[in-house]
Parts: structure tokens; sequence; C-alpha cells
């Protein structure tokens, strides 16, 4: 097993987009905009019925209910499938030629033994490592045609568990050109 100590600290943000929240606000925005020009804009001898504005109020309302229910619904459905990944990794821990294939692991300090699926056609190997925000907090260089590898680990500025993303980016003449799971040990 090759021990992996030299990992440096990387606190960069990675930009994945707008929040559900922030999306709703500029969709808001946008219909107040829409509805406001529809406003100024109407025939002053036929201005639009008063349940017509409700109804588009009420329609508005469902839509940002729904955007909200759908990011709860994707978030808890990796979340279940990464906890019963989890569940299985210690459920089993201590037993002899137990590992789960699961990118997130619960760490709460100390070494964390993991291998990959190394295969054919690349020249360099690295392991990232990031946060429950998709922050990277760790990069380090790894050896290809190894067995299995050891995360020394790095101290985190929150005592307790933190839920940590391990992956491997395969690489080709200096070009990450695969990214692959981690297997925990």
């Amino acid at each position: 097993m090759t021990p992996l100590t030299s990992l440096a600290s990387n606190t960069a943000t990675s930009q994945t987009g707008l929040s559900p929240q922030a999306q709703i606000g500029q969709e808001f925005n946008s219909f107040i905009r829409l509805l406001t020009a529809q406003v100024q804009n109407q025939d002053p001898l036929s201005p639009l019925d008063s349940t017509q504005f409700v109804e588009q109020l009420a329609t508005f309302s469902a839509l940002e209910q729904q955007v909200r229910s759908n990011s709860m619904l994707e978030g808890m459905a990796a979340s279940l499938g990464q906890i019963q990944l989890m569940a299985a990794q210690f459920w089993g821990a201590g037993t002899a030629g137990v590992s789960a294939a699961s990118s997130w692991i619960g760490y709460e300090g100390g070494s964390v033994p993991f291998s990959f699926n190394q295969p054919e056609g690349f020249d360099a190997a690295s392991l990232v490592i990031r946060d429950a925000t998709g922050a990277e907090i760790a990069r380090g260089p790894l050896a290809l045609g190894e067995d299995a590898y050891a995360w020394e680990g790095i101290t985190l500025p929150e005592v307790g568990r933190h839920m940590l993303q391990f992956s491997v980016e395969l690489g080709v003449n200096g070009a990450v050109a695969q990214t692959v799971p981690v297997r925990f040990l």
C-alpha cells in the first residue's frame, strides 16, 4: 500500500452555477418585469381582467414550488444512494475483504485506504478530494500500477465528521483524460 503524505491543500471553490433560490429569484424578477410591461402596454379601453393577474401569480407560485421540490428531490436521491453505500461500508468495517464503491466517505481523521480501476493507456494519476460543497480541499499525484493506496488525511477546520468525495483523474501527456471513482478498502 502506498501512503500519500504530501497532498497540497487548496481552498478554491468551484462555481457550479446558481443555487435554486437564486434561480427562483431571477425567475421572479423576470416575471415581475413581464407583468409590469404587460400592465404598461395594455389597451386602456380593454384592460386585463384582475382574475387573469391572480391566475398568473398562482401559476408562478406553483412553478416556484415545483422548482424547489425538484431540487430537493434530486439532492435526497443522491444522498440516499451515498448513505446506502456508506452503511454497507460501516457495516463491514473491520471485516477482511469488504470494500464499497462510492465516491463519498465520512471522514473524522486518519488514514483512508482505497484503490481504483487503472485502465491501460494513461501515464499519470492524481487523487482529488472535495468537501460537501464541491470545493477541492486536497490533490496529489498517485503512482500507477499499485494495488492499494492510502490517503494520510489532513486536519480540517471543524472537529467531527466530514463528508468527502474522492476521485482519481487519469491523464495522458499532462492533460486529464478521464475521472474514475475510488473503492474504499
